[in-house]
């Protein structure tokens, strides 16, 4: 039974190792849907978006091209880069100077960065043939500070106050 159980694991280990190496060949495409922008939880825009996933060579480069809305100037076309593929860690370059690290674990990829001020995540999800895109951002300000007693470490916390979310469907 033990034995049993060892194999188990061994095999899950590895269909998640797969999984993991499988990024982002198994992301390769055209996604589309619509963006949704919120404010405080209200809607407060709705545009067509697009994310193309496509290898540039046998480097490990691939696009990561953004576009928003259907005109050509709102097209971004990023890089997505190996950085080091064993621990997940990848990076966006954008192009101009701008290099966003990010990380995938199972299933998503992440990246957290600040900008002027604002604290964002990234998070694309793939669940078969959808990809869940969100960016989070708020004021790199804590909007709250607790804890700091005793042994108690200070915890900040921060508004999240907008929240752009796309559901993007693989383009067949």
């Amino acid at each position: 039974m033990r034995h049993l159980l060892l194999l188990c694991l061994s095999l899950l280990s590895t269909l998640v190792t797969a999984q993991d190496e499988a990024f982002p060949a198994t992301w390769e495409g055209e996604w589309r849907g619509d963006l949704v922008v919120y404010q405080h939880g209200n809607e407060v825009q709705r545009i067509p978006m697009s994310l193309t996933i496509l290898p540039l060579g046998s480097n490990g480069h691939y696009t990561w091209a953004i576009q928003y809305g259907r005109d050509e100037s709102n097209l971004r076309p990023y890089r997505l880069i190996p950085a080091d593929p064993e621990k997940g860690q990848f990076a966006i370059d954008e192009q101009n100077g701008i290099v966003l690290d990010g990380f995938f674990q199972r299933d998503t990829y992440f990246s957290l960065f600040s900008v002027s001020g604002s604290l964002l995540q990234t998070r694309v999800q793939r669940t078969q043939d959808t990809l869940l895109y969100e960016i989070t951002a708020g004021p790199m300000e804590p909007l709250n500070t607790s804890g700091g007693r005793d042994s108690i470490p200070a915890v900040d916390s921060y508004a999240i106050p907008t929240l752009q979310r796309a559901i993007l469907q693989r383009q067949k």
